[in-house]
């Protein structure tokens, strides 16, 4: 047996698998056997992990053979074979947790050594001089009839324990969260980098595996990380949230009383909790300054930018070690910044409008000794998946090299994280030294008009009388109607709650009433 649930009728489900089928039994409350079935063709040969789904159905997952994929089989209410799916690359995937999402659809989590290739998007790390990869977290989201969404690759860095190269990452548990994200727990050798923020607490922080869990958003996104442990392997098998927002986490430890482990084994290995609280208490709250690609910054005006975290991607970074920087006081954190191919900022926020600034400087296109200047970088940005810059130009931007540039865009925020992605556009990398989230400013403009027209019936329906800042309006017969054009110059205003259009007058000729009527024109 590999999995055993308690059904909705309050009955159980059971699955094994054997190299040769796989077995599935459905018994009654009180034990009774209700039906089986074998199934010695769908190509589970071990792991047999089943879930029932919304529908009554049943979701049945687990990998195949000597070089393993992921496959998922969807049944109905009474054992029939639905669909049949099977993902994976050219190494070695193995899915050890499946759970029905929100939406209907699924998700897949185990490890994996395969490169980018097959089903798989990220690479996991090559062993030098070896054609072998270590394994990472392999986190896959299908939609209700078994086709894949998205997938991500998620781990640490690898690191010689002396004579052979660690820092594989092992996923053995995942659900999903009630914001629409997901948990993901298992256990790692791997060190900081990459995906994690942390490296292991075990001795000279090498050879030992840590619980390691990571917080994704509903787009695959990480959001935060968390690495627990003691001074030998720690090997966490299963998660859940507890009803007061918190985490659960459960496996065993071969660790003493060390870092993270209040508590001596008793043993060789011991079983192993931890309580986590709600990760709303620790939530950041905006403002949040982040120096890319730096550390810890506190600013002249004494607010502090913390060291570079919430991103992921390509992980690369440049900066120089002095240099000035025109039209800032801050010239540290311009030096530095992060700077790859394709990587994004997932920022844990409240719901709501926040308005984002982004910083900026070219230290390197027609810097000093350098070559290149005007259209030598450019690069897109998406904030929450809206494209916020096309083929940005740094340098054009701010009007040379070594000079400080910030711009602001307002974003809605609802998934309780930021997204922000930069992307390759025309040329090079793109790059950014620093990045602001602030409460939305509620601000009230008042634009007057830049010119005004009065047009009116009769001899003199063409003439143009200027831009006189008084208008008239008469009543009288049809001929002598008037029609005032007022044009204001309105900046680029987003996110704009109401607009208003106020006209003051007077009667100044007679006592006979007249009607004002506005409408939008171009």
């Amino acid at each position: 047996m590999t999995s055993l649930i308690v059904t909705a009728d309050n009955g159980y489900i059971i699955a094994g698998s054997s190299p040769v089928n796989t077995w599935i039994v459905k018994l009654n409350s009180d034990g009774s056997k209700q039906w089986d079935k074998i199934y010695d063709s769908i190509g589970i040969s071990f792991g047999g992990i089943i879930r029932q789904t919304a529908d009554g159905g049943y979701i049945l997952g687990g990998s195949t053979g000597n070089q393993p994929d992921y496959k998922v089989i969807a049944l109905s209410a009474d054992g029939t074979v639905l669909w049949n799916k099977t993902f994976g690359g050219t190494g070695r995937d193995e899915l050890t947790a499946i759970e029905q999402t929100s939406d209907g659809g699924y998700i897949l989590g185990g490890y994996s050594n395969s490169n980018a290739d097959g089903d798989k998007s990220g690479a996991s790390q090559l062993i030098e001089d070896s054609s072998d990869r270590l394994s990472d977290y392999w986190v896959l989201k299908l939609t209700s009839n078994g086709e894949k969404e998205w997938d991500r690759t998620i781990g640490g860095l690898k690191y010689d324990a002396g004579g052979y190269i660690d820092g594989s990452s092992f996923l053995c548990s995942i659900f999903q969260t009630p914001e629409g994200g997901y948990l993901l727990g298992g256990f790692s050798t791997a060190q900081a980098g990459r995906s994690k923020t942390e490296s292991n607490k075990g001795t000279a922080n090498y050879g030992t595996a840590d619980y390691w869990i990571v917080k994704i958003n509903a787009k695959g996104n990480r959001i935060w990380d968390k690495t627990i442990g003691g001074n030998e392997n720690d090997l966490l098998k299963s998660i859940l949230q507890t009803a007061d927002g918190g985490y659960f986490l459960a496996g065993y430890s071969y660790s003493n009383k060390s870092s993270d482990k209040t508590e001596n084994k008793k043993g060789e290995a011991d079983f192993w909790v931890v309580k986590l609280e709600s990760e709303q208490l620790s939530l950041p709250q905006t403002p949040i300054r982040i120096n890319a690609g730096g550390a810890d910054f506190t600013t002249a005006t004494k607010k502090l930018f913390i060291a570079d975290k919430y991103y992921a991607g390509i992980d690369r970074t440049s900066s120089i070690a002095s240099g000035d920087i025109l039209n800032t006081t801050n010239d540290v954190f311009y030096r530095s910044g992060r700077c790859s191919p394709s990587f994004s900022y997932n920022i844990p926020v409240a719901n709501g409008n926040v308005d984002v600034i982004l910083h900026f400087a070219e230290i390197y296109y027609g810097a000093p000794g350098k070559n290149g200047g005007k259209g030598s970088r450019q690069f897109h940005v998406n904030m929450e998946g809206s494209r916020k810059l096309t083929n940005f130009d740094i340098f054009a931007a701010a009007g040379g090299a070594m000079r400080a540039y910030q711009q602001t865009f307002p974003v809605t925020v609802t998934d309780g994280v930021l997204n922000i992605d930069f992307l390759s556009g025309a040329a090079d990398l793109p790059r950014v030294s620093a990045i602001e989230v602030l409460p939305f400013q509620q601000q009230t403009r008042t634009f007057i008009p830049v010119a005004d027209a009065l047009v009116r019936g009769g001899s003199y329906q063409n003439q143009n009388f200027g831009s006189d800042p008084l208008l008239d309006v008469k009543n009288g017969n049809g001929e002598l109607l008037r029609t005032s054009y007022l044009r204001f110059a309105i900046p680029s205003v987003q996110q704009v709650k109401s607009a208003k259009l106020r006209i003051y007058g007077h009667n100044h000729q007679s006592s006979l009433a007249y009607v004002v009527a506005a409408r939008g024109g171009y």
